[in-house]
């Protein structure tokens, strides 16, 4: 099976179908509130309000055409940067290396 690049066009969605059967403006965006409400309903509002929530979630380039940057929660708690293996691997063998120079 072959994997389409661009399902969310290939699943054929009309555009504002949710705006209108909640009767919210095309151009407001819809609060989480509003969206788990119409899932609960059930259908196919139910479904497209499902897929609005999950899409939240999805990583949208930014308006300038730039990949978006978001950082992970990992990235963001850690103080040092994330090293390669290799770089780990220097950083523990650098005592040993030194006992065996005699620098230690």
């Amino acid at each position: 099976m072959a994997k389409i690049k661009k399902f969310i066009q290939a699943i054929g969605l009309k555009k504002g179908a949710l705006h209108d059967y909640l009767g919210v403006p095309q151009g407001t965006k819809l609060t989480v509130a509003q969206l788990q409400k119409a899932q609960q309903a059930g259908g196919r509002v139910g479904q497209m309000a499902q897929f609005a929530l999950n899409a939240r979630n999805f990583k949208h380039p930014s308006k300038k055409g730039a990949k978006a940057s978001k950082r992970s929660s990992r990235q963001v708690a850690c103080k040092k940067p994330v090293t390669s293996v290799k770089e780990q691997v220097k950083q523990a063998m650098k005592p040993m290396m030194m006992r065996k120079q005699g620098k230690l």
